[in-house]
């Protein structure tokens, strides 16, 4: 059952492979010592296993002004990326990680994330375009519960490179990822009864993916 306010927790590493944390990279930021909201870092760790990345968490409560949902550890911020940092879109670019950027953002919306607004909003993402958020990405989550769901289908990358994230050794492309993801969301056996059009759908995206 969905808990409307998520009670923070000292981060457990070994939970969250597809993520990161470093400390002292943001000012005094030591987020692997912060209690952030584990229901936040799990959609985090599911959204760089959909994308395909390594998301750097280099700040939470500590480091950072005590405002918002950064001060509950309902909020972090990813400033890394394959040991990278960047400040600003084309930055990123410069450095090659700007589709990883991408890639978890889309997917992060995929589960619900609403973009670049974070007022009344229980799940939100912040990044480019959002003033004050072209050297990081924000994502906060007020509530608690289970991992958010996969509701949408990530928006396609233009980069075709294969990246393994920390701890994940299976080298799964965003390819199979999505298409994985769309067989198991819906085309699951307790859901093959809801009507052959819907399965009809999914078979032309799945096209489109293998093409």
């Amino acid at each position: 059952m969905k808990k409307l306010n998520e009670a923070s927790e000292f981060v457990n590493q070994s939970l969250y492979p597809n993520i990161k944390f470093k400390d002292k990279m943001v000012g005094n930021s030591t987020p692997t010592k912060d209690k952030i909201n584990p229901s936040l870092l799990a959609d985090i760790q599911q959204a760089a296993k959909i994308a395909n990345v390594g998301p750097i968490i280099t700040t939470a409560v500590s480091g950072h002004k005590n405002s918002g949902r950064h001060s509950n550890g309902n909020a972090v911020d990813i400033a890394m990326f394959r040991d990278k940092g960047f400040s600003s879109e084309s930055d990123a670019k410069s450095k090659g990680i700007y589709q990883d950027i991408v890639n978890l953002v889309n997917a992060l919306v995929s589960m619900g994330y609403v973009k670049n607004q974070e007022s009344n909003n229980d799940k939100a993402v912040l990044t480019f375009g959002f003033p004050g958020h072209d050297d990081h990405v924000h994502v906060s989550r007020k509530s608690g519960g289970d991992t958010s769901p996969v509701t949408g289908t990530p928006s396609p990358s233009s980069d075709t490179t294969t990246h393994t994230a920390p701890g994940d050794e299976s080298g799964e492309t965003e390819g199979s990822s999505l298409l994985r993801n769309i067989l198991t969301a819906n085309l699951g056996l307790d859901k093959l009864s809801s009507g052959f059009a819907g399965i009809q759908e999914n078979i032309i995206r799945i096209k489109q993916l293998m093409k």
